[in-house]
């Protein structure tokens, strides 16, 4: 009886021991991460903000957004857009937020009065790109597609660019903005004024 009291406190104190160097681990791993976190005084330089591609459509939109009151915001992170629905979990919620935390959207066109989005535009170029992959393009076009059903259940809309042609025409019809008369259409009033003949 006594050895077999024995063997359970050796097994206790073994347990016990085995705890400890875990935890003194840990607190040192938390030690060391801590450290490694310290700032450094790196050096850097500046970067281009955007391609030439996104200069272009931004230009084209600054050009229509103005006559409309819309408002033209640039690499907007899709968590400043939407979040998880209310009623979800706690776990559920961070899963949700996890799946959308890394994803930015190119340009986000915004009600002037009230800010609120209300046009989202990807370039397509990005999952277009010839130099990437097939696996990469089908990636991205998988995530592409996941992103859209993000937006539609926050019921935001996205616009593909893939040329500036028609992007005016698809904005209009997507925010249903009146139609632009063509020039062979305009009234009279808004015809420049004709200059009269020299006598």
């Amino acid at each position: 009886m006594a050895f077999e009291q024995l063997e359970i406190i050796i097994i206790i104190a073994i347990m016990v021991m085995i705890l400890a160097a875990i935890i003194i681990g840990v607190l040192s791993w938390m030690n060391d991460s801590g450290s490694d976190m310290s700032l450094k005084n790196y050096k850097y330089q500046k970067k281009s903000f955007m391609t030439q591609n996104e200069i272009a459509v931004l230009r084209s939109l600054y050009k229509m957004s103005s006559q409309h009151n819309y408002l033209i915001f640039t690499k907007v992170r899709m968590l400043d857009l939407i979040e998880p629905s209310k009623g979800m979990s706690g776990s559920d919620r961070k899963a949700a937020e996890h799946q959308i935390g890394w994803e930015c959207a190119d340009f986000v066109l915004c009600d002037s009065s009230t800010f609120q989005p209300a046009l989202i535009l990807r370039l397509a170029d990005n999952a277009d790109d010839r130099t990437h992959s097939s696996r990469d393009r089908a990636w991205r076009q998988k995530i592409d597609a996941f992103m859209a059903d993000a937006y539609a259940s926050a019921d935001l809309p996205v616009l593909y660019i893939r040329n500036t042609r028609d992007l005016e025409e698809e904005i209009r019809f997507l925010l249903r903005l009146p139609v632009k008369a063509p020039e062979s259409q305009r009234t009279l009033s808004e015809s420049p004024p004709s200059q009269d003949a020299p006598s």
